[in-house]
């Protein structure tokens, strides 16, 4: 993309909202969200891309032919009617982004040095839209900043030809009211100002970095400039800066420093609560600022009773930034109704003589982001005398999952769980019964792409830890239907259960 004046392009402010009254004059607006909104409509190829939040690239635009009042300047990635993936103008709301992030851009010929693109939004705007790309900088050739009220941004245009401002819409957020341009009503100097980065005592970290901008502009850092810097192996932290007060002098001697720190070590716990009991704690510690992710389990029991917190956008792990030592993250569980008698739980990574997987999508996807496989029949725990029901996770990263899981006690089959769906799919066992203590073995199965992903058992007896792969050999166990009745084995292999014929593999 021609971008102009091909220097960075930093965050500016004005010391107040600037006064479109009387230093503006509107060229063009477009309104959305009334009670007459039309859907939108787009046609040929735009010259400019726009940075889609979403997707983390750059993304091709095609020109607005509908609402009429956008037609021919503001150009969009995907569009919908409310029924599909794209911007959406919906009556009596307002233009945002449905199921998904999508990018868009305002562009002209027209558009020069010190013109303002304004973006009134319905809430926030800051809830609504973004306008920065992947290093943090504006996405396009101006500078901007929020109204006073946080409801509008300001965009001020710093490239004299070729300008845009790209913006991006946040997934099923109310956005956008109005999109205007105006132009100033007097001269604008098209100058820049300069950034310097420093350590507490006024070593360079890196090089500085000089910003396009207009005179008379109040200074603000962006986000970018406070990025954390790497050097070596030290991480270095946003302190401070100096721009407070300060404004673009037009012949582009403006000076700004910013100050950072070494990162400081902070310790940090996650609990996993089930109302008010932490069922597992997670100790560790990182740099500050560092965004941490801590993997989570989908079920957790406290005194039988069984709790579940559902995955974050499919992945069973939870981020969060490190801004203090000793940070406390607490991740709140729902207790599961009518499950309270759970006398045995495990991940299926925690199974001594299971191999975990080794996909990348089992560890992201997978409860506590891991699954694990057997190579062999394995352990899993022993069963006392009691009658039990098993739950089983599956995880299977095939793109045709089509697998069976086998679970025996002792030389007794007591599960055959056909996976066929991809990432998680969940069973249940029939109930059965143990009148001898034996081992709960679960059959060779499994590969680096699906796995065991977590385990529960609920029943009337005790269940204590497997210790090793058994291999195939284990007690035998005498199994007893509901009804009291002695199972019947008919031949070598084979059992009747409550007149039901199952096959021993």
């Amino acid at each position: 993309m021609l971008l102009g004046m091909m220097s960075l392009v930093a965050t500016g402010a004005w010391a107040a909202d600037p006064d479109l009254t009387n230093d503006y004059t509107l060229v063009r607006s477009a309104s959305f969200g009334g009670a007459d909104a039309v859907n939108i409509a787009c046609e040929g190829a735009c010259a400019y891309t726009a940075y889609d939040t979403g997707n983390k690239k750059q993304q091709a635009l095609t020109i607005a032919t509908a609402p009429e009042d956008a037609a021919g300047w503001i150009a969009f990635q995907g569009w919908t009617d409310g029924s599909g993936k794209g911007w959406w103008n919906r009556a009596g709301q307002s233009l945002y982004c449905v199921n998904a992030q999508r990018s868009a851009a305002v562009f002209g010929d027209d558009l020069t040095t010190g013109w303002l693109v304004v973006f009134e939004c319905k809430g926030q705007a800051s809830a609504g839209l973004t306008l920065t790309n992947a290093d943090g900088n504006p996405d396009g050739t101006f500078s901007y900043t929020a109204s006073e009220d946080g409801k509008s941004y300001y965009c001020t245009i710093t490239a004299e030809s070729n300008a845009y401002v790209g913006f991006c819409g946040i997934k099923n957020s109310q956005g956008i009211l109005t999109i205007s341009v105006y132009k100033p009503n007097k001269a604008v100097v098209a100058t820049t100002y300069t950034v310097n980065y420093v350590d507490m005592e006024g070593n360079t970290l890196k090089e500085s970095v000089t910003y396009d901008a207009v005179g008379g502009a109040a200074i603000t850092v962006s986000d970018a400039d406070k990025a954390n810097i790497t050097v070596g192996d030290d991480t270095y932290v946003y302190d401070s800066d100096d721009s407070e007060g300060k404004t673009v002098a037009e012949d582009g001697s403006s000076v700004v420093t910013v100050k950072f720190h070494k990162a400081l070590n902070f310790n940090y716990t996650v609990n996993e609560m089930c109302d008010g009991t932490a069922a597992r704690v997670t100790e560790n510690f990182s740099y500050e600022t560092a965004k941490v992710t801590v993997p989570y389990r989908k079920y957790n029991a406290v005194d039988g009773q069984l709790y579940t917190k559902d995955a974050t956008s499919k992945e069973y792990n939870y981020s969060f930034k490190l801004i203090q030592d000793y940070q406390v993250e607490n991740l709140d569980y729902s207790a599961v109704s009518g499950v309270d008698n759970v006398v045995f739980l495990t991940e299926g990574e925690d199974v001594e003589g299971l191999t975990p997987c080794n996909s990348p999508n089992t560890a992201i996807r997978s409860s506590n982001s891991a699954s694990a496989y057997a190579t062999a029949d394995t352990k899993i725990a022993v069963l006392s005398p009691g009658t039990y029901k098993l739950h089983a996770i599956i995880y299977d990263a095939s793109k045709s999952p089509d697998s069976h899981w086998i679970f025996m006690a002792g030389e007794t089959q007591i599960a055959d769980f056909h996976c066929t769906t991809v990432n998680i799919q969940e069973f249940d066992s029939e109930e059965f019964t143990v009148a001898e203590t034996c081992d709960l073995i679960m059959a060779a199965a499994g590969s680096n792409t699906m796995g065991l992903d977590a385990l529960y058992i609920t029943g009337n007896g005790s269940v204590t830890t497997g210790i090793n792969s058994v291999n195939g050999t284990a007690e035998k166990a005498v199994i007893y239907n509901l009804a009291g009745q002695k199972v019947m084995k008919t031949q070598k292999g084979l059992y009747i259960i409550n007149g039901k014929k199952v096959i021993v593999k």
